[in-house]
C-alpha cells in the first residue's frame, strides 16, 4: 500500500536503455544511423577543467566514444562517427564532480555549443546549431521538464513546512496539487512517445514513465516498434525492459521465490499456493512500511480465516533488526528474506524500487494487483476470496 510522499527507495534515477551491440536481420529496419557528429564548446569559466568525453548513454552505464583536451582558451572540439541514432552526453570531470549534458544525435551531422559556467552546472547549448528536428525536439522536451522539475520542487518544500508544522490539511493539498501537475505531464509524455513510436528518441523519453504502472502503454509501444521491425542498440533494450516487466505485471503468474525464514529455514512462495496471497515487500529500517504495518495487520486479522495471508519479504541486512521489527509490530503472517537489503534477489525478480511495495495474488498465484490503497485492498481481498 503506497501514498504520496511515503516510501523508501534509493536515490537512483533510471537512464536511458541499451545494449553494446545489435544486428538486424533481413526486412530489420535499423535506427538511423548518424554520419558524423561535430561537438564544439567552453569550459574556460570552470576552474579545474582539463579534458572533456563524449559517451553513448546505457541504462547503468556508459560507452566512452571520444575525448579531447581543453586548448589554452578552454575551447573543445570532438568529432567522428556515433555508433547510431540515441542519446550521448559530454560530461567535464572537476575534482569530485561531474558537469553533464545529455542531447540526441540523429542521421545529421550535429554542431552543439556549450557554455558553462561557475553558477550553473548544467551546460547550456543551441540546438538551432544542428539544423536538427530531432535536437528541437529534445530542448522542447527538456525545457518542459526542468520546468515540472522546478515546480515539483517547490512543492516538496511546500509540503515539507506543512509536515513540519503538522498541517494536515495544507500536506493534503500539496499531495493533491503534486499529483494533478504529475499526470498532467505523464499523459503529455504519452502522447509525445505515442505519435513517434519508433523513435529512439522516444525509448529516452520512457525511462521518465512507470515500468510498472504504465506497461499496458509501454507494451502498446513495443508492438508498434516490432510491427516496423525496428532494431537498434537502445530500441532492443527497451524492448526487454517491457517483456521483464511483464513478467511481473497484473495477469501474469507470480515468480517463484526462494528465501531464508527468521529462523533460517528454507521458505518458497509457492509454498502459499490455495490461499489469497499479500506479497509485502517491506524493511525495519523503513519508515513508511512500519507505519502501514497496523493497516496490514488488520487485513490479516480478518480475512486469514477465510483463505488469506500474508508473505512479509524484508530488504533488511540485521537479522536481529528484522526480527525485531516483526515481533513489535505483531506480524504474524510467513516471513523470508536472504538479508541483501536493496540487492535483494526478491526485489531484483519483482523489480521493485521503492518500499512499502505490495502485490496481491489470487489462488492460483496469479498476480491481480499492485501497490493498492488500503480500501482498494479490502475490496479485492474480498472479491477474490468470495471466488470459488
Amino acid at each position: 500500500m503506497r501514498s504520496a510522499y511515503s516510501f523508501c527507495a534509493p536515490a537512483l534515477l533510471p537512464a536511458i536503455a541499451c545494449f553494446l551491440v545489435s544486428c538486424s536481420g533481413p526486412g530489420e529496419k535499423h535506427a538511423d544511423k548518424p554520419t558524423a557528429y561535430h561537438i564544439k564548446g567552453n569550459a574556460s569559466e570552470v576552474p579545474g577543467a582539463k579534458k572533456v568525453y563524449l559517451t553513448f548513454l546505457a541504462d547503468t552505464a556508459k560507452t566512452l566514444l571520444d575525448s579531447a583536451e581543453l586548448d589554452a582558451k578552454g575551447e573543445f572540439i570532438l568529432q567522428g562517427k556515433a555508433p547510431e541514432y540515441g542519446l550521448y552526453s559530454v560530461f567535464i570531470p572537476v575534482g569530485e564532480e561531474t558537469i553533464t549534458s545529455e542531447f540526441p544525435l540523429d542521421s545529421n551531422t550535429v554542431t552543439l555549443n556549450f557554455s558553462v559556467s561557475k553558477s550553473r552546472r548544467d551546460p547550456d547549448f543551441d540546438p538551432a546549431s544542428s539544423a536538427s528536428p530531432e535536437m528541437q525536439h529534445f530542448a522542447d522536451f527538456r525545457k518542459t521538464f526542468m520546468s515540472f522539475q522546478k515546480q515539483g520542487e517547490g512543492l516538496k518544500g511546500r509540503y515539507s513546512s506543512a509536515s513540519e508544522s503538522k498541517d494536515e490539511k495544507a500536506m493534503a493539498a500539496v499531495v493533491k496539487t503534486y499529483d494533478s501537475l504529475t499526470k498532467a505531464y505523464i499523459v503529455s509524455l504519452k502522447h509525445d512517445i505515442a505519435a513517434r513510436p519508433t523513435k529512439p528518441l522516444s525509448v529516452f523519453f520512457t525511462r521518465f514513465l512507470d515500468f510498472n504502472g504504465d506497461i499496458g502503454f509501454l507494451d502498446s509501444i513495443a508492438g508498434k516498434i516490432k510491427d516496423e521491425k525496428v532494431k537498434g542498440i537502445a530500441i532492443d533494450y527497451f524492448l526487454k525492459k517491457v517483456e521483464m516487466a511483464k513478467r511481473t505485471s497484473p495477469g501474469a503468474l507470480a515468480p517463484e521465490l526462494s528465501l531464508k525464514t527468521p529462523v533460517g529455514k528454507d521458505w518458497k512462495l509457492s509454498e502459499l499456493r490455495g490461499q489469497v496471497v499479500l506479497l509485502d515487500f517491506w524493511a525495519s529500517w523503513c519508515g513508511p512500511c512500519r507505519r502501514a504495518n497496523p493497516e496490514v495487520v488488520a487485513l490479516y486479522k480478518k480475512f486469514k480465516d477465510r483463505g488469506f495471508t500474508v508473505a512479509g519479504i524484508s530488504l533488511d541486512e540485521d537479522m536481529q533488526k528484522w526480527r525485531k521489527a516483526i515481533v513489535d509490530d505483531k506480524l504474524t503472517w510467513p516471513h523470508a528474506s536472504d538479508l541483501k537489503g536493496w540487492y535483494s534477489s526478491a526485489a531484483k525478480i519483482y523489480k521493485v524500487e521503492s518500499i512499502p511495495t505490495s502485490f496481491l495474488l489470487d489462488k492460483n498465484g496469479v498476480i491481480v494487483a499492485r501497490d493498492l490503497s488500503h480500501d482498494e485492498l479490502e475490496a479485492k481481498i474480498e472479491e477474490l476470496l468470495a471466488k470459488k
